[in-house]
């Protein structure tokens, strides 16, 4: 009975895949579905980003799904950052926008603030969960208060912790934003805000 429940449930998860590969607009890969070999496709999303303080080249991003705080092996990761501090992640679709973005920040990374430099102290930076997974998640020094805010806090909202650190840091401009961009493409309000 045990072993005929599994096999339904797997069917069952396997129907399910299946259907969503088939509903959503999103990229496939494989994965192999139980024990006998069988693969089925498995939905992905894209979830892109940068990180920076300045740019940051060398740094590695992951999908935290299991909210631990670490990349651990099996989940999502980017290749290194280049010098747009760019990274992208093909996560699960059923999981976008439910978890946090962690970036590891090698001692040998360097950032445009100083270019050719290495860091030198190795480092991580956190961002909250999207709310859009299509919207590019920003990873930086202010997105990692922001995150530890709300574990602090206890919750999955950023709203209150965005509010705070405004606050706190007397920021105009959202502190999930892209302020490297704001810098050079924001308004006379977003690039001052940006310094």
């Amino acid at each position: 009975m045990q072993i005929t429940i599994q096999r339904l449930s797997l069917a069952l998860a396997s129907a399910a895949l299946l259907t969503l590969a088939a509903c959503s607009g999103s990229s496939s890969t494989t994965a192999s579905v139980g024990g006998g070999g069988a693969v089925a496709p498995a939905a992905s999303t894209s979830i892109s980003g940068v990180v920076a303080d300045g740019l940051i080249k060398g740094a590695s991003a992951c999908y935290d799904l299991n909210d631990n705080g670490v990349c651990d092996t099996g989940e999502p990761f980017s290749t290194e950052t280049g010098a747009d501090g760019g990274y992208l992640l093909s996560v699960p679709t059923a999981e976008a926008g439910k978890h946090n973005v962690i970036v590891n920040v090698p001692a040998t990374a360097t950032d445009s603030d100083a270019p050719g430099v290495p860091v030198g102290t190795a480092f991580t930076m956190k961002a909250p969960p999207q709310t859009d997974p299509t919207k590019p998640v920003f990873v930086s020094p202010v997105t990692t208060i922001v995150t530890d805010v709300m574990a602090a806090s206890g919750t999955k909202d950023p709203a209150d912790a965005i509010a705070s650190v405004q606050s706190q840091l007397g920021m105009t401009i959202s502190p999930l934003d892209n302020f490297v961009d704001k810098k050079i493409n924001g308004t006379v309000q977003e690039q001052a805000a940006a310094q």
